[in-house]
């Protein structure tokens, strides 16, 4: 939780597309307890159990795409975190829209993405061709690298960006392997929807999935293959 926030009686957070409630549940832990935590996705399956949840904490289904109208100027702190595969370029705009929206005047979305990955010419390579896959798909895989126009075109100000990298693989102890680990599930889940949006990059979903295996060897051999982060604070004007 980046956002320079004194907290009140009442005040909310929204963790947008939670998942697994991982980053509110922390937040939990560095907030005072009459603070109200919001946690929403479009499924429940990852949801922790109830018993393992804030009890200042709530989570439900809706859609970063149409929140429900009596959450205007609702929440302090609005969360949104890795929508690269979620959302198509034409729904970004809306989701932003609904995030000021809901962000109660004076008070701050964060939104995190990646902005790039590399390293190593196998990472490298994916790289070029995840950015010409996902625009076959009406997506751009650097988002993290758009936040801040983006963050400005839907009416926030004081806008403010950070980067980081995180390295992946090895080279990078137990955070790397986790964050290989971690990616690689991921892409490969990926594999069916972005081999038929551009089979004639990947030649055939065995051979996709063949280049994961040598990208996988590539992470553990290399000592610089990397993600770069971006997180962007906005501020909705009072």
């Amino acid at each position: 939780l980046l956002a320079p926030v004194e907290w009140n009686d009442g005040d909310k957070v929204l963790d947008a597309c939670t998942g697994t409630a991982h980053w509110i549940i922390e937040v939990a832990e560095e907030v005072p307890e009459n603070v109200q935590l919001q946690g929403i996705d479009i499924k429940l399956r990852l949801f922790p159990l109830v018993e393992l949840r804030p009890k200042n904490l709530d989570l439900s289904i809706h859609s970063i795409l149409s929140l429900p109208p009596e959450w205007m100027n609702r929440f302090t702190v609005v969360h949104q975190c890795l929508l690269v595969a979620a959302l198509r370029s034409t729904e970004w705009p809306v989701a932003l829209k609904e995030l000021y929206r809901i962000t109660k005047p004076g008070g701050w979305v964060q939104l995190c993405e990646f902005a790039s990955w590399g390293g190593g010419p196998l990472m490298d390579q994916w790289w070029t061709k995840a950015l010409s896959t996902f625009s076959r798909l009406d997506m751009k895989v650097d988002y993290g690298q758009r936040l801040e126009p983006m963050l400005h075109d839907a009416g926030f100000v004081d806008i403010q960006v950070d980067s980081c990298t995180c390295p992946l693989g090895a080279w990078g102890g137990e955070l790397g392997m986790m964050a290989q680990r971690n990616a690689i599930s991921v892409w490969r889940t990926m594999i069916p929807i972005m081999f038929n949006a551009a089979r004639d990059l990947w030649g055939s979903e065995e051979e996709f999935s063949r280049f994961f295996d040598r990208i996988e060897i590539e992470l553990g051999e290399s000592e610089s293959t990397n993600f770069q982060w971006v997180v962007c604070l906005g501020r909705k004007p009072s």
